[in-house]
């Protein structure tokens, strides 16, 4: 009932400011979701085919419904909208609802973004007032700030799109940096290899399909990693200033100066101003306002200002004593027990076998599984393809495993798995 209250108010505060409510399509284009997301966010969605042979999907989340409505009705004019109600994905946590219930507004077709990212963050904030919050946190970022460091950056284009597209994903991003700074992907041997098989690809029909790509596009991304200029020099020094930078996080009023003395530091032509930060000043002294350069980080599609709220609400449980502290300490800990149980696949394992790259390692796994020689001996498990499950094979039946998983992988994709555990 609370959350009903709070949602109506929420809803009654965001239409004070003038934005008009659309009701939203529930169904959607699978191809929609799938050109922004990639084929990898399919097993999340609820998707069917019509009559027709199109297939479709129940929408995953109300903003992309939003999006498609405002271009399909082919206005061009700037609006402000808002909308309410359910989204259908699904989940790996079994405690988690399949149905998400959903609040958005957007400012669509803007011609000034500084002034409409402005006005959402005003509206975001009378929302907090009305709702009755007191302690809250506003937390600022930019990804436009991001995107011109690394172009300012004495990097290769290819890398510095590479950097830019895997901004969000933290663990693939930190192996790039370290790639950088190294030149350790940079192997001579599969060079020399790939140059030959350069000379033949350019006599074949160039339309040809190889792993979802023409040989066209594949000889052109090759021309492209040949042709990189990387030195480990400028590789360690840029890798610094990227790391340095993220570390960035202040109040946000301090914000352009601190970045400002941060770019002369490093000799960036890059100043910062105001527009960066379209905020009006706030008499609320609950509320604190910080930059972090890591905001924004978590989703793909995030290109310009982000910012979140995060509100204190009492809890109304209380620790009486230790021994209460202790017994919620174990029962939290049996939940993530559990949890974890149910995620990872049990019996003789060493656990993850490759480290993850451009796509997650068990899904390069998956894609070449038929052409593995498997027994009951030794398998990947059907629960997660990067762990091998042991039953009573040698270490060396293993190591050929292994052995034969990167040979396969890279013949299809060109990637070079790279093992997670260590052999000793």
């Amino acid at each position: 009932m609370k959350s009903k209250k709070l949602s109506e108010k929420i809803l009654r505060s965001i239409k004070s400011k003038g934005f008009n409510n659309v009701a939203l399509d529930p169904v959607l284009e699978t191809k929609y979701i799938l050109q922004r997301s990639g084929e990898n966010f399919k097993k999340l969605l609820f998707s069917f085919y019509d009559l027709n042979g199109k297939e479709l999907c129940l929408r995953p989340d109300l903003t992309i419904s939003s999006v498609i409505r405002f271009i399909q009705n082919k206005k061009n004019v700037r609006e402000k909208v808002f909308y309410s109600g359910e989204a259908f994905r699904k989940t790996y946590q079994k405690k988690d609802s399949i149905i998400k219930n959903q609040i958005g507004y957007e400012i669509l077709g803007s011609s000034n973004k500084h002034k409409d990212d402005k006005e959402i963050i005003d509206t975001s904030l009378q929302i907090l007032k009305n709702s009755g919050f007191k302690k809250s946190v506003l937390k600022i970022g930019n990804v436009e700030l991001f995107n011109l460091l690394i172009n300012k950056l004495d990097i290769p284009r290819r890398w510095k799109n590479r950097l830019k597209k895997y901004h969000w994903n933290e663990n693939y991003f930190n192996e790039l940096l370290k790639r950088l700074e190294t030149n350790s992907d940079i192997d001579p041997v599969f060079v020399e290899t790939d140059k030959s098989r350069y000379q033949k690809m350019r006599k074949e029909n160039q339309n040809k399909i190889i792993a979802g790509r023409t040989y066209k596009e594949v000889l052109d991304r090759f021309n492209m990693k040949i042709k990189d200029p990387r030195s480990s020099s400028t590789g360690k020094k840029n890798t610094n200033i990227i790391k340095q930078f993220l570390k960035i996080k202040c109040p946000l009023k301090k914000a352009p100066q601190v970045l400002n003395a941060f770019f002369k530091k490093n000799r960036i032509n890059i100043i910062v101003g105001k527009g960066f930060f379209p905020l009006s000043k706030s008499n609320n002294k609950n509320l604190k306002i910080e930059f972090s350069a890591a905001n924004g980080r978590e989703v793909e599609f995030y290109s310009s200002m982000i910012f979140s709220i995060e509100v204190k609400i009492k809890s109304k449980f209380k620790l009486n004593n230790q021994t209460d502290s202790i017994d919620q300490l174990i029962l939290e800990m049996k939940e993530r027990v559990k949890e974890k149980k149910n995620r990872e696949p049990s019996g003789y394992s060493f656990g993850s076998t490759f480290v993850n790259n451009e796509k997650k390692a068990w899904e390069y796994v998956n894609c070449i599984y038929n052409n593995l020689d498997l027994s009951d001996d030794y398998y990947f498990s059907d629960k997660h393809k990067n762990w091998v499950i042991n039953r009573n094979g040698s270490g060396e039946a293993i190591l050929d495993l292994i052995n034969k998983v990167q040979n396969e992988v890279f013949n299809k994709f060109n990637i070079n798995l790279k093992l997670e555990v260590d052999i000793i």
